[in-house]
């Protein structure tokens, strides 16, 4: 069974493990356990119920993304929905206090069941985040409470951060929002959950009603509005039906029964239309990148020992980040002690060797803009400063190896502290820099036509491109990423035209040429790792895509949208093909007349 059930001195604990699963899912099996449960909970037999996992990197993960994808009618949402909502409402009406103890991963329906407890504690490591998956990965409204609690719990302002905007918060930020009520160390888990478990027995929590609708959350409202007209218009009635529904549970003007009806069917509405189908098949491709990085997730995680170099700023900045998000089963070491040795390339670009020690590997880690590995295993991650959570993981082949096996632990260690690792094996450019190359060449040659940098922008953002070159560049090196587009000089005009596109707001008016360029042009670059054997299926790419250039949710991802028929209505386009050089429009014709799809 899902749940593990332990009763003592009246205080009821369900330890949460789903079978056969490396993370937590409320399915149907767990809703219909926990519903018989908590149908026997009674003040007379228990005093509180205490929720937790059996997971420590997984609290509670998904379900809504599972209902969707099933989904063919709003009958069928609806009654797939029933029993988890079902669950949800028999904790939230609970005879006693309810306490969720959170460690790992609480994503989408996990924050949701969360909030119909009572009481939340939450362990401070680096695997226990707050994101609300929905909207944010795959366009569709969650649909078990979050609407009606979430301007309760944290503030609209919060509220509209946390649902619309895809704000991660790590415990220590939830707590200071109000999200949960206490965070405690890894060690102290225990301990602090049982005398939150005491404090709620003795003084039980009345539920929070309406928020006051002052000067501040009208703005906070106003804000969100701006930001959504600025939105793909496909994305926008989608958001605006989510923001209503955070307005409406603010004000508590209607039942909560009602509300959860009028959620469930924008709910349904949304996951149902087009872009909803598309958006959530993301997560496949996704979860078969993250496989290919660090193995079939299990549900022990390794321990080891990562060696950070004192000298080098990337290795001082990166080790200052893993510093924060400390990890059960990780510990941070100088590097001639470490299983892993994390440094930053000297200036000649070599690798640095303690003599006499063996460890696993030693890994460079380069955090600007580089052409090509220069050792044999690299962390790259130029766009690490600006929060791209991005690391492309590169090996060089060696004797027609594919990649090295023994860096799974380490790929599989930087997934639990938040990144989103793609393993790679280039041999003639890192794949994070040819698809950037690829993505601003035609926007670059676009300008130096005489284009305008506000119809680029426009038409990017038009196109479902969210985050502008301003955005994704933001912290950038420029004049590394010039030398990489403009290798024969050195690139100060391409430089010049970075920083315009990322200094220019958007216009009214788009170019459809400047996104059948950036077809082309991003299929040569794929075209290219696919060829040189850098990774090891199209997936890798994909997440490539969506981390570091925010790929189209609607399109569901680079390789799905570079489809011979797509391909081919950019090549019809004359005016596109003057944004592309010889070789890019050489390896679109070849790939329209016989290449095969990246996809079957």
């Amino acid at each position: 069974m899902p749940f593990d059930v332990a009763a003592q001195d009246g205080v009821l604990t369900l330890t949460l493990d789903t079978p056969g699963s490396p993370i937590n899912i409320f399915n149907h099996a767990t809703a219909h356990q926990l519903i018989e449960i908590m149908s026997t909970v009674t003040t007379t037999t228990t005093r509180a119920v205490v929720f937790q996992t059996a997971k420590p990197h997984s609290f509670i993960n998904g379900v809504g993304l599972l209902l969707a994808h099933a989904a063919q009618t709003y009958a069928d949402i609806e009654r797939a929905s029933t029993p988890p909502w079902q669950a949800y409402r028999a904790v939230r009406e609970a005879p006693v206090p309810t306490i969720a103890v959170i460690q790992g991963n609480c994503f989408g329906c996990g924050v949701e069941f969360a909030l119909n407890c009572d009481y939340r504690i939450a362990s401070d490591t680096g695997e226990t985040q707050f994101y609300m998956t929905e909207l944010n990965d795959y366009l569709f409204i969650p649909l078990f409470g979050s609407t009606w609690n979430l301007p309760a719990t944290v503030g609209m302002a919060d509220a509209i951060d946390l649902l619309l905007w895809g704000e991660r918060w790590d415990a220590r930020r939830a707590g200071e929002r109000g999200l949960i009520d206490a965070v405690a160390s890894h060690e102290d888990l225990t301990d602090q959950a049982d005398q939150l478990v005491a404090q709620a027995i003795e003084r039980p929590r009345q539920r929070r009603g309406a928020i006051a609708w002052h000067a501040d959350v009208a703005a906070a409202v106003a804000r969100a509005r701006r930001r959504i007209a600025e939105l793909p218009a496909e994305y926008q009635p989608v958001y605006e039906d989510a923001l209503q529904l955070l307005i409406t549970g603010a004000k508590q003007t209607e039942s909560y029964d009602t509300h959860q009806r009028r959620e469930l069917q924008r709910s349904a509405a949304s996951a149902l239309a087009p872009i909803g189908k598309a958006a959530y098949a993301f997560f496949y491709l996704r979860q078969m990148a993250s496989e290919r990085a660090a193995g079939r997730a299990r549900d022990e995680a390794p321990v080891i020992k990562l060696g950070i170099a004192a000298q080098g700023d990337a290795a001082r900045d990166f080790g200052a980040v893993l510093g924060r998000r400390r990890l059960p089963g990780v510990t941070l070491t100088p590097p001639e002690s470490g299983d892993f040795r994390l440094h930053s390339p000297p200036a000649a670009g070599l690798s640095v060797v303690t003599p006499g020690v063996e460890s696993a590997g030693d890994v460079t880690l380069r955090l600007t803009v580089a052409a090509e590995p220069t050792t044999d295993n690299e962390i790259y991650a130029p766009a690490f400063h600006t929060g791209v959570r991005l690391l492309e993981l590169a090996t060089r082949p060696r004797d027609g190896a594919t990649g090295n096996p023994t860096l799974a632990p380490l790929a599989r260690t930087l997934q639990r502290f938040g990144f989103v690792v793609a393993r790679t094996t280039p041999t003639s450019r890192f794949v994070t820099t040819r698809l950037l190359v690829a993505y601003l060449s035609p926007l670059l040659r676009e300008l130096a036509n005489g284009g305008d940098a506000a119809i680029i922008n426009r038409s990017l953002r038009a196109a479902g491109f969210i985050r502008l070159p301003g955005n994704v560049l933001g912290g950038v090196d420029l004049a590394a990423l010039a030398q990489q587009i403009v290798p024969a000089g050195p690139g100060v005009g391409a430089e010049v035209a970075l920083q315009t596109l990322c200094d220019t707001a958007i216009g009214d008016r788009q170019n459809p040429a400047i996104i059948n360029a950036l077809c082309l042009s991003l299929l040569a670059a794929t075209l290219s790792t696919r060829e040189e054997r850098a990774v090891r299926d199209p997936s890798i790419i994909d997440v490539i895509a969506r981390e570091l250039l925010d790929f189209p949710r609607h399109l569901c991802s680079l390789c799905t949208w570079l489809k011979r028929a797509r391909v081919g209505v950019a090549l019809q386009d004359h005016r596109a093909l003057e944004l592309v050089d010889g070789a890019t429009l050489e390896m679109a014709r070849a790939f329209l007349a016989e290449g095969r799809e990246f996809y079957r």
